[in-house]
């Protein structure tokens, strides 16, 4: 997956209900003026074949496809105005292609719109090329609508201005000869090509209706600026995530490489004898695309993805051509081996660099997959150690030495330039073959189970609907008391656990078993507060089944856990004649969030009993003991007795025909639940939540969930009693990530009426004058 798959998707998606394309989960679905035409041709897509995985797929593969032909059809026609030798231009052709492959699949196989940004710049490329090739004007109008299709595609649009920019001059000059007047009407011309951008741009909205999104959205975040572009830097090379893996990191750092080859060898020689025209452009659209990325209000790195194909164009043509390049750079003598060797040696740390990124891809399981979640490493060669990478390098200067001496004398003066190509080549396909091969491998693991990508062998119409299948969740329907086995040790101090003390507004999900609480309702007068006091209880002995038969051992928690909180869970035997329990073994911490994070919410959370807190060996009794020490209001804690639950799959616990707030992040591994309706200004109530989360209630802290950012889910979130049930792959318990929430309505859902009205207003008009008019301080970026 790339990120936002599931999120552009359900934006699309909801297009058809709400009338306009709204961002739909968060920021009060907000207008996504200029960046709509997109979520049309998504959202046609969507009703034509589906929201599978493998069918969402698709576009971007015939985007792959189509910057494809594009970067050949550029890369053929360079090669030939640099009368390249046979030999080289088929080097070329193969380096453009495996470091093509290497581009895009990391970045740009998704929904997101850096596939159409890229190919837009390839496509102005080409036409600009032809229009300063051919001196017309043509061509350069059709590349001005090529790049405004890609402007307004996304955010990282603005890299889709590289090729116009780039070429303004030179597209200024080859249009000189028909004279003045001719050149002027021409370049007229040209720039009313780039009216399409205006037709692209509003067609879905006005510019009330940008400034309204504006005031929304500045009024809840700050917005990166070219002044925060060291983040972008700093999620690839040093937050060790999807972020920055490690095929993320090495197209972009070595097309860096060859910018940087670029530049110093242009002010060594003659530039123009030294560069061919189709080259200086592609590297001039380089240096202006990475930055053009300043001008972006988020610094996410996929935004690279919208480089791939002029990326590729630059990074092989430059280590192709420097044999070239070293003998003509000097009218006098080759660039000397020390140069060659400085090179290498810093090709080589940055290919280390890039091996040092983990494997890890967006909000996944990463099933079946070999090494997850550490650096790429095959057998003992590990892809992050320099050392591996010089010792390779000079095995090939070496054998390119060899064989220059007996095929070519007159190139041993550049035979370890000739070693930069094969070099770069070999880790590009050493990083894509371990990218494709492991998932190759993942799904070969997974066949008899479940994961995305054997799934997407399987099943590539999701009939089995995707992830729905292999999720199990700890039924709170199928809760059963366990039997008291004795009294003894069953106590309470201070007077503050009692049935029935917990929120008023989130009652347990459980009808049967024993709850107990510390929770005081009252007024905020009530004296002591809600929450105050001190106090401890134990629950009597209960008796462990011998059988759990699919059954799981569990309890609910509420309130707060941890920070002067504490359940801890006891196990022992009881002697078979009668007697006091011999205590085994005792855990704490129960309900408290990962490393024992405090969680303090009003909300059920769901706690098995397995793992590093299960039953010892030779226990046959249970029992918990609650410690209430946090003196203040709101501190209390509220439990059930321990319980037996059973696994069921998650559609059991779906009510039918309802909404189901499925999170962004794995909303495109779920493709049949049906995500609520968001029109008219009235977010459709959901039944369950499935999210991605790693904690207790890491799921509904996502914006989504979230008032103050205006969350689709937040009002039943809010106004719901919500239930964290246990959940878990079927196949792979122990995966994290996964999290799934009961809804249970308290209020009315249907007590209100919808007139349908209309009012006309002028689209430049000024926004309505809001709370959100004042935008917020730069302390409100917003970063993971």
């Amino acid at each position: 997956m790339t990120d936002d798959d599931g999120y552009y998707s359900a934006m699309a998606a909801n297009v058809s209900h709400s009338g306009y394309v709204a961002n739909y989960y968060q920021l009060f679905n907000q207008s996504f003026t200029p960046f709509t035409w997109i979520y049309y041709a998504l959202g046609w897509w969507q009703d034509a074949v589906g929201t599978a995985p493998v069918a969402l797929r698709i576009p971007s593969v015939a985007l792959g496809l189509a910057t494809w032909f594009l970067v050949r059809a550029f890369v053929r026609k360079l090669a030939r105005s640099a009368s390249l030798a046979a030999n080289s231009e088929r080097a070329l052709r193969v380096a453009v292609a495996i470091i093509f492959l290497g581009w895009w699949l990391p970045f740009d196989t998704g929904v997101r719109p850096e596939a159409v940004v890229a190919t837009s710049v390839m496509a102005a490329l080409v036409a600009l090329a032809t229009s300063i090739e051919q001196r017309r004007a043509f061509p350069a109008a059709l590349a001005v609508i090529a790049a405004g299709i890609g402007f307004t595609a996304g955010t990282a649009g603005f890299v889709a201005l590289a090729p116009p920019i780039a070429a303004a001059p030179a597209v200024w000059r080859a249009l000189g000869d028909r004279g003045r007047q001719a050149q002027i009407l021409s370049i007229v011309t040209i720039i009313a090509a780039g009216s399409v951008v205006g037709l692209l741009a509003f067609a879905d909205g006005s510019l009330r209706d940008f400034s309204r999104a504006q005031q929304i959205f500045l009024g809840m975040q700050y917005p990166e600026t070219w002044s925060t572009e060291i983040v972008r830097w700093d999620y690839l090379l040093n937050k060790q995530g999807p972020q920055g893996n490690y095929a993320k990191r090495l197209p972009v750092l070595l097309t860096l490489f060859a910018v940087l080859g670029y530049v110093m060898t242009a002010t060594l020689g003659d530039r123009d004898r030294i560069w061919p025209p189709r080259l200086r452009l592609a590297a001039h659209t380089t240096v202006l695309g990475f930055l053009l990325l300043w001008m972006t209000p988020s610094k996410w790195t996929h935004h690279f993805g919208s480089l791939a194909g002029v990326g590729a164009v630059l990074l092989a043509t430059v280590v192709v051509f420097s044999p070239r390049i070293a003998q003509m750079v000097s009218a006098r003598r080759p660039l000397s081996h020390p140069v060659a060797v400085t090179a290498l040696v810093g090709v080589c740390v940055l290919i280390a660099l890039a091996g040092r990124g983990i494997n890890s891809w967006p909000y996944s399981w990463l099933l079946g997959i070999p090494h997850p979640l550490t650096p790429p490493q095959v057998w003992i060669v590990a892809y992050g150690q320099p050392v591996w990478w010089l010792l390779g390098t000079a095995l090939v200067t070496a054998a390119m030495v060899v064989v220059a001496r007996r095929r070519a004398p007159s190139m041993v003066a550049v035979a370890p330039w000739l070693a930069l190509p094969v070099v770069v080549c070999v880790a590009f396909l050493a990083t894509t073959g371990y990218m494709v091969g492991g998932f190759a491998v993942g799904a070969v693991r997974t066949t008899s189970t479940y994961s995305p990508w054997a799934d997407a062998l399987e099943d590539p119409l999701a009939h089995r609907c995707g992830a729905e299948q292999a999720v199990q969740v700890l039924d709170p329907h199928s809760a059963s008391g366990l039997p008291v086995a004795s009294y003894i040790g069953a106590t309470a101090t201070g007077g503050v656990f009692a049935s029935g003390g917990w929120s008023p507004s989130s009652p347990p999900p459980i009808a049967s078993g024993s709850v107990w609480g510390s929770h005081r309702p009252g007024p905020d007068s009530a004296d002591p507060a809600d929450g105050a006091g001190a106090g401890t209880f134990s629950t009597p002995w209960y008796s462990i089944p011998t059988d759990l038969r699919g059954q799981t051992l569990s309890l609910y928690v509420s309130g707060r856990a941890g920070n002067g909180n504490d359940l801890r869970v006891g196990y022992a035997s009881l002697p078979r004649t009668g007697g006091a329990p011999v205590l085994l073994d005792s855990f704490s911490g129960l309900g408290e969030g990962k490393a024992g994070a405090t969680v303090d919410a009003r909300q059920w959370r769901s706690v098995t009993l397995d793992g590093p807190v299960a039953p010892p060996r030779g226990a046959t009794a249970v029992r918990l003991i609650a410690s209430d020490t946090s003196d203040g209001p709101g501190g209390w804690t509220a439990f059930s007795a321990p319980l037996v639950q059973r696994w069921a799959p998650l559609t059991d616990i779906i009510p039918s025909g309802s909404a189901t707030a499925v999170g962004w992040p794995i909303a495109f591994l779920f493709p049949c639940l049906r995500k609520p309706i968001q029109a008219d200004g009235i977010n459709e109530p959901v039944a369950t939540a499935v999210t991605w989360g790693d904690g207790a209630l890491a799921g509904v802290g996502d914006s989504a969930f979230l008032s103050d950012r205006g969350g689709l889910f937040a009002p039943s979130f809010s106004g719901d009693a919500v239930t964290q049930l246990s959940a878990r792959l079927a196949d792979a318990p122990d995966a994290a990530g996964l999290q799934v929430y009961t809804f249970r309505a308290t209020l009315p859902s249907d007590g209100y009426t919808v007139d349908p009205g209309s009012e006309t207003v002028p689209g430049w008009s000024p926004a309505p004058n809001t709370t959100f008019s004042t935008p917020v301080s730069p302390n409100a970026v917003v970063r993971p």
